[in-house]
């Protein structure tokens, strides 16, 4: 049978069904997944030492020697131990090995070896303890030391001889047994300085030398991006072959919606308001990004849009990750469109009940258009998707790929593909907007609202913090403030998360006892979640205690303080998010965070985080040092893993989507 880039990895020697197990671990399945498991690092035994050289030092050595006495002891407490003693030109060593009795039949006097290990003194004889070894079969020739061996991620009994020894067999194979066809013409190699694909591979896992490694990065990194810009590039072009729902456009309704309002549009709002108006007018769906910090006013920007929607008989959906957000759009819309002859309607729930309809003008027509304002569940009932003209999708990295896919697709949820705008708080490094959402038009709100007071952010160390404790309680008693306290995210798990805000609520309890505190987790039910904010919100209760539940979409006011436990667990955009939170009134609003880590690298971020108030400034650092699940919080489901490429080479990103479309260009 012929062995392809797709053939599962059992095809290759010496990886049966048990192996191919383990290998799904690592995300490897195909042949093409196992030459994608690249180095993680790489280990320089070339330096061969002689044995009179090693010292005990803590320093490793490489040194070949001669096995010229070996046995095997068990001692009173059954442990066995291996020994050997190598010789080289220069002087012998003292070997051992624990509990590996299986080497008695595999080193035998007279061996040649090469071995990498650390050396003790134990009396006077100097011991190497546990080394690793390879047997020379054959002068100049060894496949784990003695070379730059590559280091790579491994799993539960998986060990590096085998991978490594696997790994190699399947890049031998390049070129002969394995027919690859190379992407890249000529040309692109040629104006990219890269090298053919193949040879990459080679390098990447079998380094001759360090310019040669750097080329196969590079390469690999070019192919890496090149593969995600065909499928975005090909997605767009799907996207534009569907028809839109005709909008007509009316400048008298966009007037009157902004003619009352208690405040002037910012510059980058309208521009973004113009940008949506020119895509509902193309003849295909409008897909379109809005990304804004946290208050800069993305809410006003989707209405404007949704009352054009709706002036030309469409319906339209709003849809939010939680019901609490779902419910502050509603309270929040309704106070914008209640001069208009628009109707709402707040669908919540895992069934997608609705609530009574709750008009803001007396609906005098079974025709007259609705915005819905759910979460995905809306998704799921043919009487929200019916005569659907815009669809817009609030925090969008909050919802998994599938339902993203579900609105990109003429599906049969929609009888026509509507149009979309999707929102989020999120600030988005060009970069990766490049190599993520390169399929969407992208709009940026750069502005925040005139006398938004900005917020003062602290790290507290756990030694101060009963010194903060004084300072919160002298704010609550004499200022009217209030506290939100957030604990951190625990392994994406909403039971883990609910149990360790409950303890941050016992001790609270008892160190708060003259303030009234309530306790918000995504375990709760719907009413009781609204129960507990709109205690918050009235200022019945001072303390709130909660998850990062309320990291979008919360907006009270009076809001003024934050303490956010752990924050090293978080992105510092997602930290930038729940900061946001606050600062929303006429107080000045402060933001405390703790770390219960404190590693220099957690320090070194958090003192970033407390200095900046910029949220793109603060996800490109995350970028740049943590990666892009980190821009996120957490490892987002839709995005895709790069395994070489990096997110901050916007000059390779560029090249890559220029060679990607020249590629289908050629191809059609």
């Amino acid at each position: 049978m012929t062995i392809t880039l797709g053939s599962p990895v059992t095809m290759l020697p010496l990886i049966g069904e048990a192996y191919a197990k383990k290998l799904e671990g690592l995300g490897i399945e195909t042949i093409e997944d196992l030459l994608w498991h690249v180095p993680v690092r790489y280990l320089d035994t070339r330096e061969v030492s002689k044995i009179a050289d090693v010292r005990d030092d803590g320093q490793s050595y490489v040194i070949s020697g001669t096995i010229t006495k070996a046995k095997s002891i068990y001692t009173r407490r059954r442990l066995f131990i291996f020994e050997v003693v190598a010789e080289d030109t220069s002087g012998k060593i003292n070997i051992v090995w624990f509990n590996q009795s299986y080497l008695g039949q595999t080193l035998i006097e007279g061996s040649e070896l090469l071995l990498y290990g650390k050396a003790k003194l134990f009396g006077k004889k100097l011991v190497l303890q546990s080394p690793d070894f390879e047997i020379i079969y054959e002068k100049g020739k060894t496949r784990h030391l003695g070379i730059v061996a590559p280091i790579y991620h491994l799993t539960y009994g998986v060990s590096q001889k085998w991978l490594r020894g696997r790994i190699r067999f399947t890049v031998d194979l390049l070129g002969k047994g394995l027919k690859v066809r190379e992407r890249l013409s000529k040309n692109v190699l040629v104006e990219n300085n890269l090298i053919k694909w193949v040879e990459a591979f080679k390098q990447i896992h079998l380094p001759e030398a360090s310019e040669k490694l750097e080329l196969a990065r590079k390469t690999l990194a070019f192919e890496e991006l090149f593969g995600i810009m065909l499928k975005i590039i090909k997605r767009k072009t799907n996207h534009q072959k569907n028809k839109a729902p005709k909008i007509k456009l009316s400048s008298s309704s966009h007037t009157e919606l902004t003619s009352k309002l208690p405040y002037t549009l910012t510059l980058s709002q309208k521009q973004s308001i113009m940008e949506i108006f020119k895509d509902l007018e193309r003849a295909y769906p409008m897909d379109r990004l809005l990304v804004g910090d946290v208050g800069s006013g993305k809410t006003i920007v989707a209405v404007a849009a949704a009352i054009q929607v709706l002036r030309s008989g469409y319906n339209v959906l709003l849809m939010a990750p939680t019901a609490i957000l779902a419910t502050q759009h509603f309270k929040t819309i309704k106070g914008l469109l209640k001069h208009t002859p628009y109707s709402i309607e707040l669908v919540l729930g895992k069934t997608a009940s609705s609530q009574p309809s709750v008009p803001i003008h007396s609906v005098t027509s079974s025709q007259t258009p609705v915005l819905y304002i759910g979460t995905h569940a809306l998704l799921h009932h043919q009487e929200y998707t019916t005569n659907v003209g815009l669809v817009i999708v609030d925090e969008q990295h909050r919802f998994g790929v599938k339902q993203r896919d579900q609105l990109l697709s003429d599906s049969e949820i929609f009888s026509q593909l509507p149009h979309r705008l999707t929102l989020t708080a999120t600030p988005i490094p060009r970069t990766m907007a490049l190599v993520f959402f390169g399929d969407q038009e992208i709009s940026y709100l750069t502005e925040m609202p005139a006398g938004r007071i900005k917020v003062i952010s602290k790290h507290i160390k756990e030694k101060t913090k009963p010194k903060l404790y004084d300072v919160i309680r002298q704010k609550l008693t004499k200022e009217g403030s209030q506290l939100f306290v957030v604990c951190p995210l625990i392994e994406e798990s909403e039971k883990l998360q609910a149990k360790a805000v409950e303890t941050e609520y016992k001790v609270l309890l008892k160190t708060f006892p003259e303030f009234s505190i309530e306790l918000l987790h995504g375990r709760l039910k719907v009413d009781e979640k609204d129960s507990v904010l709109e205690g918050f919100r009235k200022g019945k209760t001072r303390i709130l205690v909660t998850t990062p539940v309320i990291e979008v979409g919360i907006d009270i006011p009076e809001a003024d303080l934050m303490l956010i436990e752990g924050a090293e667990r978080f992105g510092l955009a997602q930290l930038h998010q729940l900061r946001g939170r606050i600062g929303r009134g006429a107080k000045q609003s402060y933001c405390f965070v703790t770390t219960t880590v404190p590693t220099k690298n957690a320090i070194d971020r958090i003192t970033y985080f407390c200095k900046t108030n910029d949220g793109l400034k603060l996800a490109e650092f995350d970028l740049a040092n943590r990666g892009p699940g980190e821009v996120y919080g957490y490892k987002q489901a839709g995005l895709p893993e790069l395994k070489i490429a990096r997110l901050d080479d916007l000059e390779l990103i560029k090249s890559a989507r220029k060679a990607a479309e020249q590629y289908l260009k050629n191809t059609k």
